[in-house]
């Protein structure tokens, strides 16, 4: 049987990185957020995160709409960036632009599923197909293997997120093809 690992509730947790800037209207400048969902894998707690690369002018960024960096819980809780090596095979990610503001991305280890990030209504939000269901991605847990220790072995994917229709959280298991 899998054991789970328990997520610690502070990693579940949304943070508001904010940008600003003055609206024509007169009114305070609106906050966006910028986290768009965590990483996380069964054998610590470290996280990598996923948050909007948005400049002064409330857009993302198009030659790097996202922003990739490790949150190292097992150590002092420090922001570190991705090596090359993990951008490369695992946590890094691949863009198209499709419209205005919006962007196909792939995760470099998860190719086979595409999520589109934009900002809608001042929030910056990944959205994928979560069991059949448009959501929004908030958290993807990778289990591995606990015997795998050189090449890491996945015995599974789990993605969580709330549907854009009703509100409702989804959950989808993904097994290794």
């Amino acid at each position: 049987m899998v054991k789970f690992a328990l997520i610690p509730l502070v990693l579940i947790t949304f943070s508001l990185v904010n940008s600003f800037t003055a609206r024509a209207d007169g009114k305070p400048p609106l906050a966006i957020s910028k986290q768009l969902f965590s990483l996380q894998l069964s054998r610590n707690s470290n996280t990598v995160m996923y948050d909007a690369n948005i400049g002064a002018n409330q857009k993302l960024n198009p030659e790097k709409p996202i922003d990739v960096y490790w949150i190292r819980h097992e150590e002092q809780g420090q922001r570190e960036s991705l090596s090359k090596i993990q951008w490369k095979l695992a946590y890094g990610y691949t863009h198209t632009k499709t419209s205005a503001d919006t962007y196909s991305v792939k995760i470099n280890a998860f190719k086979d599923r595409a999520f589109r990030v934009e900002v809608n209504e001042g929030k910056a939000v990944a959205l994928a197909t979560i069991d059949g269901k448009k959501s929004y991605l908030q958290k993807i847990f990778v289990q591995l293997d606990p015997n795998s220790f050189l090449i890491p072995k996945v015995q599974y994917v789990e993605l969580f997120g709330v549907e854009v229709q009703g509100n409702k959280s989804v959950y989808e298991r993904i097994l290794p093809k």
